[in-house]
């Protein structure tokens, strides 16, 4: 099965065309493709050999590795390695400390990621906290499109489902919802992912 690159919930498109001079771009995009077609594992393998030859690069400025760490991150998430995730995302989040202007966009899709290890780790008061967080980060934003928030409904969904909180579990949900099938069709495979895992955890009524 293939999906559209613009399934993509990671920065791929953008780091790729800002790195297309050097030789870890090819490995970016057969990471991106990999990620889009489900095949996760190929996909975190592709993310590790970019971060490992973005590493040999003196031009490579920290932003530009903050993101690809947490694009393998989002891979790990996919394969439910949510520990070792988080051992890059930490650092990525350092490396966008360290500069002096932080992209908005960048902190998003980090601190998401981010939010989803959490919840994948059961830690629901810090993934809550943080899909706020980034929310609140692009909320002023004058350009941001509400379809980059799909990800970060349907964690909420969850996170709130895994509480016992069904109002705004239900609420998020429908936003997800409407998100995914606007973007890619109620059949597509990353809605159906989110729907069915969003669905586990309420048959499990958040125990």
């Amino acid at each position: 099965m293939k999906f559209s690159l613009s399934t993509l919930i990671v920065s791929f498109t953008l780091l790729a065309s800002a790195c297309s001079s050097v030789d870890y771009h090819d490995t970016i995009w057969k990471a991106a493709t990999s990620q889009n077609q489900g095949d996760f594992a190929s996909a975190e393998q592709h993310h590790g050999e970019a971060v490992a030859q973005m590493r040999l690069h003196d031009s490579v400025s920290s932003d530009e590795l903050a993101v690809q760490l947490s694009n393998q991150a989002s891979a790990l998430n996919l394969l439910n390695r949510p520990d070792e995730a988080e051992v890059l995302l930490l650092e990525s989040i350092d490396l966008l400390r360290s500069q002096e202007t932080i992209s908005e966009s960048d902190f998003f899709t980090v601190t998401v990621n981010l939010a989803r290890t959490y919840e994948l780790q059961h830690r629901l008061d810090e993934a809550e906290r943080l899909y706020l967080q980034s929310l609140k980060v692009v909320s002023n934003l004058p350009d941001w499109p509400e379809s980059r928030n799909r990800f970060v409904y349907a964690g909420l969904a969850n996170v709130y489902a895994w509480k016992g909180e069904q109002e705004p579990a239900m609420r998020y949900f429908k936003l997800a919802e409407q998100l995914y099938t606007q973007d890619f069709g109620a059949d597509s495979f990353w809605w159906t992912m989110k729907k069915d895992e969003f669905l586990a955890i309420q048959n499990s009524e958040g125990t």
